[in-house]
């Protein structure tokens, strides 16, 4: 295995594909608890080799699921637009 890599055992790559499988789970959270998940996500798909089908995954949740019920209002909704900049971020 090369540095900075995984390779999912055969077992898990099953797992896995019978995951594709089941029936979609609703998820019930607050908004404050949307708000720090998808802050949260903001960082991590932030690094440079987080790339690749899981993180695009990751994105399209917090934006089509996440970002409605985090930003409730004006000012939410910036601070989230502000995350997914590049420009903003700490240096």
């Amino acid at each position: 295995m090369k540095p900075n890599t995984f390779e999912f055992s055969e077992q898990q790559r099953l797992d896995l594909v019978d995951l594709t499988a089941l029936e979609p789970v609703q998820l019930r959270i607050r908004p404050w608890v949307a708000f720090i998940i998808l802050t949260q996500l903001q960082l991590a798909l932030r690094h440079p080799e987080n790339r690749g089908v899981s993180a695009s995954i990751a994105q399209d949740f917090a934006r089509l699921q996440l970002e409605p019920i985090a930003g409730a209002t004006p000012a939410l909704r910036e601070l989230i637009k502000l995350g997914w900049d590049p420009n903003h971020d700490v240096r």
